[in-house]
């Protein structure tokens, strides 16, 4: 069994790794054991983040925990079709939604288990037709700390049928849930799937250049296809693209 492990935070950014179970590698051998997963995985603590960054009337700076759409583009543009209909899931007050409408997606829906920056993002996006934003537990289970209460309790309905995405983006989202274990991952990747329609994909932005959740054994091969990935980078970072397919019902009988 393998886990992400958060190694250290550095000036260039948040370094990670896989490990097995109980066998810490040279790199985070120094870590001590914790009894509680860290707050990246808890829903109440970036409600809280969110909070405490905003100016008096709600709002806060536009973040981004990886790459842009600069460094993304070229790889969105391959992967994706500006007529598809995308979800961002855990997209917190990143601008790549609203740089992909000004680029021509004009379909996208972008959510956080966050109401705070999901109240910002829609005042910061007013008048982008097209580009709407969603309270939204992206675990089909519930997150730790979630669903919050009186005022910031999500609205009823705030969950989607299955298939009803043509991508599912993810920036950060997949790494911020292994800090609470494997589990939530997999519930990660369960309710994307679920929302996908066959043939959509799920884009996973990470410095991991290997996720082996998207990987068999830990997914069988009648989950997903093939995943591509691509490294991308400018002066300042690195990141991994992968692209995993949702597969269509005759790969999927196939494989069966």
């Amino acid at each position: 069994m393998h886990e992400l492990c958060r190694l250290r935070q550095t000036a260039a950014g948040t370094r990670w790794s896989w490990r097995s179970s109980g066998v810490a590698d040279a790199e985070a051998a120094n870590i001590p054991a914790r009894d509680e997963p860290h707050p990246y995985s808890r829903a109440n603590y970036w409600e809280q983040r969110y909070v405490d960054r905003s100016d008096g009337h709600g709002d806060c700076k536009t973040f981004e925990w990886y790459a842009g759409f600069e460094i993304l583009q070229p790889v969105l543009e391959a992967s994706l079709k500006t007529s598809m209909r995308v979800l961002h899931v855990g997209s917190g007050n990143s601008k790549l939604p609203e740089d992909m409408w000004k680029f021509g997606f004009r379909n996208q829906v972008g959510s956080d288990i966050s109401p705070s920056v999901v109240a910002h993002m829609t005042r910061r996006t007013i008048g982008m037709e097209g580009l709407e934003w969603l309270v939204f537990d992206c675990l089909a289970s519930g997150l730790p700390g979630w669903p919050p209460q009186g005022e910031l309790a999500p609205p009823s309905g705030s969950t989607f049928a299955d298939g009803q995405f043509d991508a599912v983006i993810d920036k950060g989202t997949f790494d911020a849930f292994s800090c609470g274990g494997n589990e939530l991952c997999k519930q990660l990747l369960t309710e994307a799937r679920r929302l996908l329609r066959k043939g959509g994909v799920y884009i996973l932005i990470t410095p991991l250049s290997v996720c082996p959740l998207l990987q068999p054994p830990w997914a069988h091969a009648n989950l997903w296809e093939p995943v591509v990935v691509t490294r991308v980078s400018n002066a300042l970072q690195t990141v991994h693209v992968h692209v995993a397919t949702k597969p269509d019902d005759f790969l999927y009988a196939w494989q069966l």
